[in-house]
């Protein structure tokens, strides 16, 4: 088969399972929704919509696992983007959930603007998804392989 066609196939199917797993999702998370109504327990629907969208920024990330497993090399984390980029967005997505939830109960810095504060109410948890993707996909695209050349030692960023 030729190159291009399986890599077309690839990505196809990649998104085909993407847009599933989304659908799926977001009906559990309507469910769960509907549910926590009738029953007053919100725990349930605010956990997972802050691990929901983590999870699809960590399927969003597995061609570059894959691509790093077959990979020669020895296995790294590239600590400094880990930090600088995947901290500040899990913070933003997971801490509302704590404070809602009242699993924590302090103020947290910047907790008005990431509760819906600065960008009003039905913004909020659009800004808790994307943080939430984002996270999911920076720390798992921090793990690669460094490819060892004759001369010296290269990273692939």
């Amino acid at each position: 088969m030729d190159k291009k066609l399986k890599r077309f196939i690839s990505y196809l199917f990649f998104t085909t399972i993407l847009l599933i797993i989304i659908f799926l999702g977001l009906r559990y998370q309507s469910i769960l929704y509907t549910i926590s109504k009738e029953n007053y327990d919100l725990f349930p629907y605010l956990r997972f919509k802050a691990i929901f969208p983590l999870f699809l920024g960590v399927f969003i990330a597995i061609p570059h696992i894959f691509k790093a497993i077959f990979k020669t090399g020895e296995w790294y984390i590239n600590w400094i983007r880990l930090v600088v980029l995947s901290f500040p967005f899990l913070y933003a997505s997971v801490v509302p959930v704590l404070y809602l939830t009242g699993i924590i109960n302090m103020s947290f810095p910047f907790l008005s603007y990431i509760m819906g504060g600065y960008f009003g109410n039905e913004a909020s948890t659009t800004f808790e998804t994307i943080n939430g993707i984002i996270a999911g996909y920076v720390v798992f695209t921090s793990i690669d392989k460094k490819v060892q050349r004759k001369d010296k030692l290269v990273l692939n960023e």
